[in-house]
């Protein structure tokens, strides 16, 4: 189970507006950036999926939407043109995860938009896509090699990066205005302050708490009444149940 709310936009004030630019120029020096105090927006924006779909993202928010069409060209592709460039007369063990992220890229920019050359924005998100240190298609590259399906999830992969690379800002689900959810952080701690409690101990939490939660449902703080399953994380229940 996944929280279908993504969030889609910020809204800060003039101080936050301030160390937001302080913490950028700050960043742009690599010195004491991470010492500028975090300010909380004065509105919040989330996106809520409505799961048309079965999945927490059927709007396409993380990747834009594939058709059925589509997915069945895909592995249709991905059963020739693997054999064709990466068989075993093409030296495929040689291949880098860069060599290959970029020939399959290349294949799709010609089959499904009939361009060849590559522009240096689709050279970066190739780049990252083969080499980031945190996340990369190194692994499903490696399996690609001798494993049909993830063969085909390779290019279903490098199609959606393409398809996310080049969708217009406005198409972006965020713009999705009957699916927004508006939410003011200043209302949320002042309810938290002066009604939420804590289910070990029973005392109050002080302004700007984050309490520790054991309800993966909850509704987040209520007026005139707790939220249930929040604790201190100091609170001696908690530190117990921890502990065993």
């Amino acid at each position: 189970m996944h929280d279908p709310m993504t969030q889609a936009f910020e809204i800060y004030g003039p101080r936050g507006l301030f160390y937001i630019w302080k913490r950028r120029q700050l960043r742009n020096t690599g010195k004491g950036w991470l010492d500028i105090q975090y300010v909380a927006p004065l509105v919040r924006v989330w996106h809520v999926d409505p799961e048309t779909d079965g999945s927490d993202d059927s709007c396409g928010f993380s990747w834009p939407k594939t058709t059925k069409e589509e997915r069945e060209r895909i592995n249709k592709m991905a059963d020739s043109e693997w054999t064709f460039m990466f068989g075993e007369h093409a030296q495929l063990k040689r291949a880098s995860a860069y060599e290959i992220t970029y020939t399959v890229w290349q294949m799709i920019s010609w089959r499904f938009y009939q361009k060849w050359e590559l522009s240096l924005r689709e050279i970066n998100v190739i780049s990252n896509s083969a080499s980031n240190p945190t996340d990369n298609l190194q692994f499903v590259i490696a399996e690609a090699k001798y494993d049909k399906d993830a063969n085909h999830r390779l290019f279903l992969a490098v199609f959606n990066n393409r398809k996310r690379l080049f969708r217009g800002w406005y198409q972006h689900p965020r713009w999705h205005v009957h699916h927004w959810k508006i939410q003011i952080p200043f209302t949320l701690a002042l309810k938290r302050f002066l009604f939420s409690r804590c289910a070990g101990c029973g005392k109050g939490f002080k302004w700007g708490y984050s309490p520790t939660s054991s309800n993966w449902n909850s509704k987040g703080p209520q007026w005139f009444k707790s939220e249930p399953g929040v604790f201190h994380s100091e609170c001696p229940k908690v530190m117990h149940k921890k502990a065993a």
